[in-house]
């Protein structure tokens, strides 16, 4: 087999689009009570810009890092639905109630922030890349439309916005 001039200097693992574990606790999870995800992002970090007038130019620096919101689409598979637990944590339209912490034990919990946790995998199994997202919660919830003419599995979208991200290897 021809090599088409390709050497490699390395055993290369190509990082497959497919080969992911995601969790939300609670929410996504390997567990019985949680939503498979049928797709993910990885982090997206955009940087603020600060511009300094120098004599006759402008010269730019970074600024604060901002995480963009992520996209997420999760197969609807059981009658309780965990997004839906998830933002009654946060606010419960039969009450008409918002609630954004708990006092417990003197410290102030915020219930609906959630740590979520990203993992690319190998053919094997093993994991290759992994990516923590702090305080995540969930900004939009769309539990999709209905229809006698398609025979589709039911997907919930979600957005979550977290505080930032960070790759652990």
């Amino acid at each position: 087999m021809a090599n088409m001039g390709i050497q490699w200097a390395f055993n290369a693992v190509f990082k497959r689009k497919f080969r992911y574990v995601f969790s939300i606790p609670g929410v996504v999870d390997d567990g019985i009570g949680a939503l498979p995800p049928q797709s993910a992002a990885r982090p997206s970090i955009r940087f603020e810009e600060i511009s300094l007038p120098h004599l006759t130019e402008t010269i730019y620096f970074p600024s604060r890092p901002s995480y963009e919101p992520m996209q997420m689409s999760l197969y609807d598979v059981k009658a309780s639905s965990p997004v839906w637990d998830w933002i009654l944590q946060l606010y419960n339209p039969s009450q008409g109630g918002y609630q954004t912490s708990d006092i417990i034990g003197g410290l102030d919990y915020i219930r609906y922030k959630k740590t979520c946790v990203l993992q690319m995998l190998d053919g094997c199994g093993n994991p290759i890349e992994a990516w923590t997202y702090e305080n995540a919660w969930c900004t939009n919830a769309n539990f999709g439309n209905l229809s006698n003419e398609d025979y589709n599995v039911c997907n919930v979208d979600i957005s979550v916005r977290y505080d930032r991200a960070y790759r652990i290897f």
